[in-house]
């Protein structure tokens, strides 16, 4: 693993005025790291779409389409070949992902979800029929596929719902109505979601709240308020869920991205801040390990990512990366998108 020069930058805390008294808002103690990307593979002159690493490391899969437009293209390489992908097809969808402890692929196209034996080269389709089936998601575990269900011509705004099946295919049940930001707790026995309801009389914003479902059950049951508007759901711990949302000091001096820290009572605290994530926070992409302890991202002073265990944001100075990332948790790599194709730096604690 390439050596990498570690420099701390500053631990400090940011106080913020709120009415009549003072919250402390932790600015997370933020670590430079001098470590030169490598690279992995060399660019095909396509747009890399999506983006996953095998849970052994051995294996990448990556969605990619012209640039011009046109069919999108399946490819699954071995990460320390260098060259050609083994696997090839053309595909109509936008998202992939490896099931946990196994060289399966779950992918979308043509409206439904197929799984990929890369060892076999098999296909197999998971889910078919004429509803569209797209945005499979994967359980921690490996045990689950969490996907999102639609009539034809639902997807532009008439009612889609949330559906989950075996890894295999067997048992695809319908969960909850759709919900924006589901994600998997650590465990892989529930799902997390953003809602939204809307004030009355005074109140003419809008509210968000959090909310969680269960396999084996239907239906969304309340969890906890949230304040702002939520714009990514990070479940590193059970009992533990964290959104960043933007925030406004009470001299509404700076909206800053915050994130929240939602425990087993409902009450949420300001945990963590980065002066990387801006105004907007919906402008960035945030890439969960797949067991939950970190979470990557591009933001406004490069890639960084937020080891939750650590509570300490590393921060890569010599990268120039894009989204998508992909993280190799078996070999201690972070996987990101480069101007000469896809690249990777080895992160700390891998």
């Amino acid at each position: 693993m390439m050596a990498a020069c570690v420099v701390l930058v500053g631990i400090s805390y940011l106080m913020l005025d709120i009415l009549s008294g003072m919250v402390v808002v932790p600015r997370t103690p933020v670590r430079e790291v001098e470590s030169p990307g490598e690279l992995v593979l060399p660019a095909t002159g396509m747009e890399i779409v999506a983006m996953d690493v095998s849970s052994d490391g051995e294996m990448i899969a990556l969605l990619e389409r012209p640039a011009q437009g046109g069919i999108s293209r399946l490819s699954v390489l071995t990460v320390s070949g260098g060259g050609g992908a083994f696997y090839e097809r053309e595909v109509s969808g936008r998202s992939l992902a490896w099931l946990y402890g196994s060289r399966r692929l779950v992918y979308e196209d043509g409206g439904d979800i197929h799984l990929l034996d890369a060892e076999s080269t098999q296909t197999m389709e998971l889910t078919k029929g004429p509803e569209i089936d797209y945005d499979p998601l994967p359980s921690p575990d490996g045990r689950h596929i969490l996907w999102t269900m639609s009539e034809k011509g639902a997807q532009a705004g008439g009612a889609a719902e949330i559906w989950v099946m075996d890894s295999g295919g067997g048992d695809p049940r319908m969960l909850a109505p759709l919900a924006e930001l589901a994600a998997w707790d650590p465990s892989g026995g529930k799902v997390i979601s953003r809602g939204k309801g809307y004030g009355t009389g005074d109140d003419r914003g809008s509210e968000y709240y959090l909310q969680v479902a269960e396999p084996g059950k239907e239906g969304w049951e309340y969890l906890a308020p949230c304040e702002g508007e939520p714009r990514f759901l990070w479940w590193p711990a059970l009992g533990e869920t964290l959104y960043v949302a933007p925030w406004r000091s009470s001299d509404q001096a700076r909206t800053r991205a915050v994130w929240f820290k939602v425990g087993e009572t409902g009450e949420a605290e300001k945990a963590a801040t980065s002066e990387s994530l801006g105004d907007d926070s919906s402008r960035y992409r945030f890439y969960p390990s797949r067991r939950g302890a970190r979470v990557a991202y591009v933001g406004e002073r490069g890639l960084e990512y937020l080891d939750y265990e650590q509570k300490r944001i590393y921060r890569f100075t010599r990268v120039s990366a894009s989204s998508p990332l992909a993280w190799d948790e078996a070999g201690g790599w972070l996987f990101y998108c480069g101007e000469g194709g896809v690249y990777r730096v080895a992160f700390r604690g891998g």
